[in-house]
């Protein structure tokens, strides 16, 4: 994949279960507090009503045992058991037929048996009204008080919430991992099916979960579906790779055979020809190679120096002197030779076609990857195109507008084989031109000798020793 590619942002599912967590929990415990609060404050209204109720019957008891005993009158008698009422501002009041017989006049008179908030000179009362012997006893309290613990219960359900969502952040990552680790570990098998031979065999164990079990058939029935399909293509590139190559190499042997006795003029005509010829069958070759799957990481170990080697042999003589290579000794990795040429001499054969000048190729081993660099003195590829120039058939605008043969396949050829080698190919940044990068696994390093490794490159090739060096012209 190019590095100019820009993945768009991925949500996290464990993220979005953990935040629907601690917003249940902050619902919860929002719910819960309002709960507790309104259940506390309705408690605590109905004890203390209940509370003013006995008190308020004690009174008128107490004041009329007073009367009756101590011959006091009923102002002296409430006066002096007022006094023991345990409420705040204690004020009471005794009528008898609809008269105020002693007491405050500002302490209204309710039904007896009942009792009701009320403002009393402009402060909040409890008043309770009980009857005795044809009076009517009221006694009113202020709740003053009791209002200023109001806004305590609002901290209360603040300080529940808060706690709420605290425990739910704090458990929520290890409960919702256990949540979804049976979805992970189906992910950790789809992970194991191997996409150039997929097979459902990892996925057949039955999930413990319904919803999960689902989902798990449904990746088997995909899985499935497309290892059928990958059979399928390829037998048809095995069949194809017969029924096209074989009458394209006839085609080109009759126009040779044909171009010997021609002629001039019929000569030319058929130099385009076999020109075109060529060129199909290169292509041929390239969808060949996009459409086999193939698994070069159980091939062999291959020397990049003899892939630059076979890729510089490839080239056209008169293209071979416009290369510069820089080629590091014993450079491995582990697949198909014959793809790894493939690959260079594609992005070689791009390189050349878009620059007049010479290009570059280079190997770089570094750790566990090993690079292998085109770069040529070209127009470029526009940063917005990078990320699409490896899509097979696409071309970008301006290689259609430069009048530059192509089918929009090199690239994708290219990307191809470093995907099946389990690396990548890129388009990098430079000042000028275009520097296409093929990262690779680095396969260990075996000892050898690159002098011997020369010595069985077929005379005339071109010597590939040198660290930097031009590819001279080889004889044809």
């Amino acid at each position: 994949m190019p590095s100019t590619a820009i993945e768009p942002p991925r949500r996290s599912l464990r993220g979005r279960v953990l935040r629907s967590s601690v917003l249940s929990a902050a619902a919860g415990a929002a719910l819960a507090a309002v709960t507790a609060g309104i259940a506390t404050a309705g408690l605590v209204e109905e004890h203390e009503e209940e509370a003013l109720a006995i008190a308020t019957m004690r009174l008128a008891e107490e004041v009329e045992e007073e009367e009756r005993e101590d011959a006091e009158t009923a102002e002296e008698a409430l006066a002096d058991e007022l006094g023991d009422v345990d409420h705040v501002d204690a004020r009471g009041a005794i009528r008898q037929g609809g008269g105020l017989l002693a007491g405050d006049a500002a302490v209204p008179t309710l039904p007896p048996g009942t009792c009701a908030k009320l403002s009393i000179d402009g402060g909040p009362h409890r008043v309770c009204t009980t009857a005795l012997r044809g009076r009517e006893v009221s006694l009113a309290v202020s709740t003053a008080h009791t209002e200023a613990l109001r806004p305590l219960y609002g901290a209360a359900a603040l300080l529940g919430i808060g706690v709420g969502v605290l425990a739910a952040i704090a458990l929520g990552h290890r409960t919702v991992r256990w949540g979804l680790g049976p979805l992970f570990a189906l992910r950790d098998q789809v992970r194991l099916v191997r996409p150039e031979s997929p097979s459902a065999e990892g996925l057949l164990p039955q999930a413990e979960y319904a919803e999960i079990e689902d989902l798990r058939r449904v990746v088997v029935e995909l899985v499935e579906r497309l290892g059928d399909a990958l059979a399928q293509a390829q037998r048809f590139a095995s069949q194809a790779s017969h029924e096209l190559r074989t009458p394209l190499t006839s085609i080109a042997g009759e126009i040779e055979l044909l171009a010997e006795a021609s002629s001039a003029r019929d000569a030319e005509v058929l130099s385009a020809v076999r020109t075109r010829v060529h060129a199909m069958s290169k292509l041929v070759e390239r969808l060949l190679v996009l459409a086999v799957p193939h698994a070069p990481t159980a091939g062999e170990a291959v020397d990049l120096a003899d892939v630059v080697d076979a890729a510089a042999v490839a080239l056209p003589v008169h293209q071979r002197a416009r290369v510069r290579s820089t080629v590091p000794d014993d450079v491995l990795v582990r697949g198909d030779s014959t793809l790894l040429v493939a690959a260079v001499t594609n992005g070689l054969e791009n390189a050349l076609k878009f620059s007049a000048e010479e290009v570059e190729l280079r190997v770089t081993a570094s750790g566990e990857e090993v690079w292998i660099e085109v770069a040529d003195r070209g127009p470029g590829v526009p940063r917005g195109e990078r990320a699409r120039v490896f899509e097979a058939f696409y071309r970008a605008p301006g290689a259609r507008g430069s009048g530059v043969p192509g089918s929009g396949v090199g690239l994708a050829l290219i990307a191809h084989v470093a995907r099946v080698h389990g690396g990548r190919a890129e388009l990098v940044e430079v000042r000028q031109g275009t520097c296409l990068r093929v990262i690779l696994p680095r396969w260990g390093e075996e000892p050898g000798s690159r002098a011997a490794r020369s010595a069985s490159v077929e005379p005339g090739a071109p010597d590939l020793t040198s660290p930097r060096r031009a590819v001279e012209e080889e004889p044809s």
